[in-house]
């Protein structure tokens, strides 16, 4: 099968910078280039286990850059339960402002996909679904805070009526601050699943309105945000085919829904996908800053021997749901390239993807495996879907690193993109993930806006560079000072070890 990329073509290669090897000599145990302004460690979190350390936390920044929020999923003490933490530092000195958790009513389980903060400031909102073991189903919940002091204001809980399961994936809060969107999906017990909208009211939690997507098979609502004017509502999820064997052929859903005449009603749909994939991925939802244009980014997953995954980028004029342009990635090796982050420049001009990237092809065609990856960041013409350059960064002797997120400085000058390096391949052998964890750094670049590198950073919580430390999100402050770095760290090998929640600080230039 012959594949032509579009990015492929337009790429300007010059080979994976390499980001270099830990060294011992920064104030803070981090390193090459660029040392930590601060560290701080949310460190009363308990024994570690796999999914924990997959599912990525997200960082929230303050309208006026005083403070810095890291959400996720953390394990509880002695308990073996996962609640929802908070965490918010000074941006400053991070020192610690508050922590909060969210534990759920006495028999779930909550489990946190995603959140947001009130573009005023004043509310952080965390979404996701808690699981009741008796009888087995779960609901989807938003949880609301007072930004300032952490307290809770609310738990909103939906169930979609049919006692199944219904989770949220993603949160985000109208212009006004007033209202809270959130997408996931429904499902009734034995049922496929539906991907749903719910619009709470930001004082109360009570629910304004509620809509869905109901597809011929499962569908599921994955990234939600709304227009800069606060008129509509833009949602990117996945629709099932109607056809193929394979229970999981889905192709990538964008809709738009009415939030100002005529709440909820459904606009418009647009449907992309790959006849020769099974199924893909969304990854990133983002509306052009003067709301003309929807930009969704995600991976192309064909489940075929012979046919590696790509990482994709699609545009939509947002009054029509029109399509502007679509393009794919394919990677120096032509293997597996995923695309884990999506942003856009302040101006709208471009697009930024952070792509796990693979440099070296399995020889098996059977398996089309990436036996190698780096982290590349791609930057896209948001008017014609060019791509404008590509930026690879990989480290020496390390085999698995993985991109985990992307940002822009409030002028645009500067992209920043971090990554999770391994040696070796990322993985654990004990089924609770603390018996055979891998040493793990957080490593951040810096590019300028031509994708050339002005810096790099490499952490990890222990000094020796033994503990698996990821990064689950970077943002960067309003004022361009500063980027913020969010994840897990902890101690690796020894079973009942605790793990910790770190959230980190570089200077931007």
């Amino acid at each position: 099968m012959t594949r032509v990329s579009v990015f492929a073509a337009l790429a300007v290669l010059a080979g994976s910078v390499p980001v270099g090897a830990q060294v011992a000599d920064c104030a803070v145990p981090g390193i090459d280039d660029r040392c930590e302004a601060w560290v701080s460690v949310y460190d009363e979190v308990g024994p570690r286990s796999a999914d924990l350390w997959y599912l990525r936390p997200s960082l929230d920044m303050s309208p006026g850059g005083e403070t810095v929020y890291l959400t996720g999923r953390v394990r509880r003490p002695g308990e073996g339960l996962d609640p929802v933490l908070s965490v918010a530092n000074d941006t400053d000195t991070g020192a610690r402002r508050w922590a909060a958790r969210y534990d759920g009513p006495d028999g779930t389980q909550p489990l946190f996909l995603g959140s947001a903060l009130s573009p005023d400031g004043s509310a952080l909102y965390a979404a996701g679904y808690q699981i009741t073991s008796t009888p087995y189903t779960a609901d989807a919940f938003v949880v609301a805070r007072d930004a300032g002091t952490g307290d809770l204001r609310w738990v909103a809980l939906f169930d979609g009526g049919s006692g199944g399961w219904d989770a949220f994936r993603s949160v985000a809060v109208s212009p006004d601050s007033a209202t809270v969107y959130a997408t996931g999906w429904t499902r009734e017990e034995g049922g496929d699943t539906r991907l749903v909208v719910v619009a709470f009211d930001a004082l109360s939690g009570d629910v304004r309105w509620q809509a869905g997507y109901d597809g011929p098979r499962d569908d599921d609502g994955f990234h939600v945000a709304a227009a800069p004017d606060g008129t509509r509502l833009y949602v990117a999820g996945e629709r099932g085919r109607t056809t193929g064997s394979e229970p999981w052929a889905g192709d990538t859903v964008v809709l738009a829904f009415d939030t100002d005449e005529e709440p909820g009603r459904l606009l418009w749909t647009s449907v992309h996908g790959d006849p020769g994939a099974i199924r893909e991925h969304p990854q990133g939802l983002r509306v052009t800053p003067d709301g003309t244009g929807v930009v969704v980014a995600g991976t192309t997953d064909p489940y075929a021997a012979s046919v590696p995954e790509d990482a994709f980028a699609v545009a939509y004029q947002a009054g029509s749901g029109a399509l502007l342009w679509a393009t794919t990635y394919d990677g120096p090796a032509s293997g597996r390239d995923s695309a884990e982050a999506l942003a856009l420049s302040p101006s709208g001009d471009r697009a930024y993807l952070a792509v796990t990237a693979a440099t070296v092809k399995s020889d098996s065609d059977s398996l089309a495996l990436a036996v190698d990856t780096d982290m590349a960041v791609v930057a896209i013409d948001l008017g014609t879907g060019t791509q404008l350059w590509e930026s690879m960064h990989g480290t020496p002797g390390y085999l698995d690193e993985y991109a985990r997120g992307v940002a822009v400085s409030p002028d645009g000058e500067q992209v920043f993109a971090t990554m999770a390096s391994a040696r070796t391949w990322m993985g654990m052998d004990s089924s609770d993930g603390t018996g055979a964890d891998l040493p793990l750094d957080i490593v951040t670049v810096a590019l300028d806006a031509d994708g050339v590198r002005s810096w790099v950073a490499r952490y990890n919580s222990d000094p020796a560079g033994t503990d698996p430390s990821r990064p689950g999100a970077v943002v960067v402050a309003p004022d361009g000072s500063r980027v913020f770095v969010g994840g897990p760290v902890g101690h690796p090998v020894t079973l009942g070890q605790s793990g910790g929640f770190a959230t980190l600080a570089y200077d931007a230039s």
